[in-house]
Parts: C-alpha cells; structure tokens; sequence
C-alpha cells in the first residue's frame, strides 16, 4: 500500500457484474491515518444490482462511496479530512471523470451524433453538504 497521507480520506472503490444471471455489485474500503501514524480500514459492501454492466457497477461503487461517506450516517467523521482520493482499477472512470466534469455538461451529455452518453443516470444521486 501506498504512504497515506493525514487528513486525507482514501477510498479505494471496485465494482464487478456476473454475466448469468446478469447480477452486479459493488465494494469501497475506506482508509485513513489515525493519531498515532497506523491505517484505519472501513469496508463495505452493500447489496448488488439485477441488469447491471461492469462499467455501471465501477460507477456505482464511486456514488455508493461517496454518498455514504458525505451522508447523515456516515461511519467517517469527515470533520478530521481536508480532502478525498477515489481510488479506482476502473480504466473507464478514471479516463472518463474530467471529460465528465469539464466536456459533457456542454454538450448537454450528448455524443456528436446527439446520442445520449452511456450510464450518465447514476442509480443513486449524491447529495453534498453545502
């Protein structure tokens, strides 16, 4: 494992789909450095998804991550955080999250053809604290 850094929140994401029965699930560690310099491991794994691909479920584990850690019963104090670091194995969100971020909303999500993107409704949406 990587040198962690204080004050900052790891969450190490990964998402998988069975093809028969088309079955996809998700699970997220989330990791930290406590007062003492020794990492502090949370896992979860919650319940999967029918119909679900593989790209939907490396997605799925980013928003379930997040949303939990963000969320009124969070197992984090997020109040000891500067900052969060997704850590992904998932080729297609690491590449796509800038062009998410900075491309798609001007193009209203849309390809060049006026094609929707793929998987841009999220199963869950987050909600931040302001």
């Amino acid at each position: 494992m990587e040198q962690l850094e204080e004050k900052v929140l790891n969450i190490y994401t990964d998402g998988s789909c069975y093809e028969s029965p088309r079955m996809g699930g998700v699970g997220y560690l989330f990791v930290s450095v406590d007062e003492q310099g020794q990492p502090r491991i949370h896992e979860e794994r919650p319940p999967g998804w029918r119909s679900a691909t593989n790209n939907q479920m490396e997605l799925q584990a980013c928003i379930e991550a997040l949303s939990l850690a963000l969320g009124r019963h969070s197992p984090i104090d997020m109040a000891k955080f500067d900052k969060i670091v997704i850590r992904t194995d998932s080729q297609y969100v690491a590449d796509n999250f800038d062009k998410a971020k900075f491309e798609w909303p001007g193009t209203r999500w849309t390809t060049r053809g006026g094609a929707p993107f793929a998987n841009t409704t999220p199963f869950l949406t987050i909600s931040t604290r302001g």
